[in-house]
């Protein structure tokens, strides 16, 4: 499946997070190293569990399309389809890229 990002700009934080969007995007980049690494072991647990906290806490620092990247990646995880969870890990680092 290849999404179309949304332009960026379009997504802004709620007030008082913007200071830290920086950091939000930097720890979830951390983050997506160990997805990877968690995909390579067969690890779909700490996919599911990773990808359930984003889903919760992306919007308010201005991430949107990555909730809704999240939920589709959990659900992948959960369902066991190895193969979709290496295309969304994909579209995430490319939308994290592009912020």
């Amino acid at each position: 499946m290849k999404r179309i990002l949304k332009d960026p700009s379009t997504e802004i934080p709620f007030t008082g997070l913007g200071a830290f969007s920086a950091e939000f995007k930097l720890s979830r980049e951390e983050e997506l190293v160990k997805l990877h690494a968690a995909l390579a072991e067969g690890d779909l647990r700490t996919i599911e569990q990773v990808c359930h906290t984003w889903r919760g806490f992306a919007v308010p620092y201005g991430f949107g399309e990555l909730a809704i990247l999240a939920t589709e990646l959990e659900a992948a995880a959960a369902a066991k389809n190895f193969s979709l969870c290496l295309e969304l890990l994909g579209e995430t680092e490319a939308y994290l890229s592009s912020k």
